[in-house]
């Protein structure tokens, strides 16, 4: 009883503190959203959580989420006033250090073929690690292949800091690329504080955005903001 009643209360908390979605912390293991960013972080760390996540526009809320992560392998549901669609991603060690992860996303109540992502993290020590994702590799749906990339870099080998760095551009628009600049820090087993700046390259209209973020992991659920 003692049991379910904490588990009700951390599914509470996760739905009143969403995570937002991002591409900031693409090598990190740090963020609970890695089914999205980097599925090739479910094979590094196979684990048990739920979270729920929303995408911003401004402060303007466009999209919610809710997901759930079981060993290697990461489900999720995503809704906006135009769409909604469920993911399916899994990551793997190939050999150690190295690490690959899949996805398939596909919309529900529309005419839309599934669109399908792959990643690659690289960490051969505890310091260093570098990741990428590429999206919609096939460009169904008339789309175009969009690819995030970052660094992770831990001075003491730990989550006590982490220094990170990301990339995302359209196939080959690497001059108009988005890119972020961030650090976080675990003050402790499952309080995380974390901040960013994100901006575009050759774009004065883009205004830069600021970020801060706090997570709490207790158990199986994830809260943060």
């Amino acid at each position: 009883m003692k049991k379910l009643l904490i588990t009700s209360l951390l599914i509470v908390f996760s739905f009143l503190f969403s995570q937002s979605l991002g591409f900031r912390g693409m090598a990190s293991e740090n963020s609970a959203l890695k089914m999205f960013l980097n599925p090739s972080l479910l094979g590094y760390e196979p684990s048990g959580k739920f979270i729920v996540f929303n995408d911003m526009d401004g402060d303007e809320q466009t999209g919610q989420g809710i997901g759930l992560q079981i060993g290697t392998l990461g489900f999720s549901y995503f809704k906006t006033d135009e769409m909604e669609y469920y993911n399916v991603s899994t990551g793997s060690e190939v050999i150690p250090g190295y690490y690959t992860g899949s996805s398939i996303r596909w919309y529900s109540g529309s005419r839309l073929d599934p669109e399908h992502d792959m990643s690659l993290t690289i960490r051969p020590v505890k310091n260093f690690s570098l990741a990428a994702n590429v999206q919609n590799i096939w460009e169904n749906n008339n789309g175009m292949i969009s690819t995030t990339a970052g660094l992770s870099l831990r001075p003491f080998g730990s989550n006590k800091l982490t220094l990170e760095g990301d990339l995302l551009f359209v196939r080959d628009k690497i001059k108009d690329s988005f890119y972020t600049a961030g650090v976080a820090t675990e003050l402790f087993e499952g309080l995380n504080l974390s901040a960013g700046y994100t901006a575009q390259m050759n774009n004065d209209d883009f205004d830069p955005v600021y970020e801060f973020g706090l997570s709490v992991s207790l158990n199986n659920a994830v809260m943060g903001t």
